[in-house]
């Protein structure tokens, strides 16, 4: 067999600031392109806002790293290639100061937006976030089309983060087992509400509020919340939703289109406890399951929960997370409970009743490749009768709706 051809060396002239040298680079790849620069102009990558390359009749174009690899060393006009580097110190940097607009989807379906520098760093668009919706930096994930931006030092324009693009925020812990949502319309006047869910998953779940973090500067801290368990080992919690809750905190008359609230996955102190009613608790398998391929995945995903009338926001969330719990080379299995069993494991009671319930739980984990042939393909399956929803009345902005939905891996 042949040996593989080697990386080809690439020339190119490189000015930062009043200093240009012609140097030369082992493989055309990015990353080489930095580490050389940090050698011989002493520039930390982090630092570095912009390379732009000099054009025949355009003159400097920022070249995105994510294209660097496909033009680096390709000579134009018989030229060598002619870049500069941009960093804080440079006088060209105020031309990159420029400010953009980004989308964030909040945990349960809400949306605001921030205004930030392009030129900033990962890490100070969550200082953003956390100003915009009081989620701490610490307790926070930011995503991009479902994948988390985990490079802190990042510019926001090396990172495909670019002017009106819709960022989805996570609490870092997980958002929970499942997520209640109550949608009040404009019928209800004063949308006060009493929540009740009980579940017999007793082994699995327990019930969690923070007042003190989660979304406590967003969503106001006086909803009272209480949680008792049965010696059969049936939990129980109950929420008192006042009609403030679901208003604006800086003026009384707008309200808030929606409130909610976490469950936290539970784990039992002893390994032998089984609860009232396992032998009732839900299996995943290839006679009762389906799968998705991984490629694709968050998109499947996203457009099957949006389909059965989960807000957006929502959808994004469910999506993101089962996505990523499943490698290149796995598929995702799951299995979406029709809303009647479910409702035989976690009783559910929302006071003044709704217009309308929508219960989604989903029951997922990763498989390989080789074991999909066993499976159903997702796409075989009518969801919407599958699960039971009434996706018009769940769309319909003039009915009182609550939303619950979560997962279980």
């Amino acid at each position: 067999m042949a040996a593989p051809a080697p990386e080809p060396t690439v020339f190119a002239i490189v000015r930062y600031k009043d200093r240009q040298e012609l140097l030369r680079f082992p493989d055309p790849t990015y990353n080489t392109f930095c580490r050389r620069l940090s050698s011989v102009f002493f520039i930390a990558t982090p630092s570095i806002l912009c390379v732009e390359r000099s054009m025949p009749g355009l003159g400097w174009v920022c070249v995105d790293p994510a294209t660097w690899q496909e033009q680096a060393g390709q000579k134009l006009d018989d030229d060598w290639p002619y870049y500069r580097v941009i960093d804080g110190d440079c006088p060209e940097a105020k031309q990159h100061g420029r400010k953009i607009t980004i989308k964030l989807e909040t945990p349960g379906g809400g949306s605001t937006s921030t205004d930030i520098e392009h030129s900033a760093t990962v890490s100070q668009l969550q200082a953003a976030v956390a100003t915009a919706i009081g989620l701490p930096v610490s307790q926070q994930r930011l995503l991009l089309h479902g994948e988390k931006l985990s490079d802190g030092n990042a510019r926001l324009y090396n990172s495909e983060v670019t002017a009106g693009v819709r960022l989805s925020v996570e609490p870092s812990k997980p958002a929970g087992v499942p997520v209640i949502q109550l949608y009040a319309s404009a019928a209800l006047h004063s949308p006060s509400a009493s929540v009740t869910l009980t579940t017999t998953l007793s082994s699995q779940w327990h019930f969690w509020h923070d007042p003190e973090s989660l979304f406590s500067s967003r969503y106001p801290c006086e909803i009272e919340f209480k949680v008792a368990t049965t010696l059969d080992g049936d939990t129980s919690a109950r929420w008192i939703v006042p009609s403030s809750a679901m208003r604006n905190r800086w003026s009384h008359e707008v309200a808030f289109p929606y409130a909610f609230w976490p469950v936290d996955p539970f784990e039992t102190s002893s390994s032998n406890a089984v609860p009232k009613g396992a032998s009732c608790i839900p299996t995943l398998n290839s006679f009762n399951g389906c799968f998705l391929p991984r490629k694709g995945l968050y998109n499947a995903l996203f457009d099957l929960f949006s389909a059965l009338a989960l807000p957006h926001g929502a959808s994004q969330t469910l999506a993101s997370r089962c996505t990523r719990q499943v490698d290149e080379d796995q598929a995702l299995a799951f299995r979406i409970l029709p809303q009647d069993e479910y409702a035989e494991l976690s009783s559910f009671v929302v006071q003044p009743t709704p217009d309308v319930t929508t219960r989604i739980f989903l029951l997922y984990k990763a498989i390989d490749k080789d074991e999909v042939k066993d499976w159903t393909h997702a796409d075989e399956i009518d969801w919407v009768e599958e699960v039971d929803v009434d996706v018009a009345a769940a769309r319909d902005e003039s009915l009182f709706r609550v939303f619950e939905w979560g997962s279980l891996e």
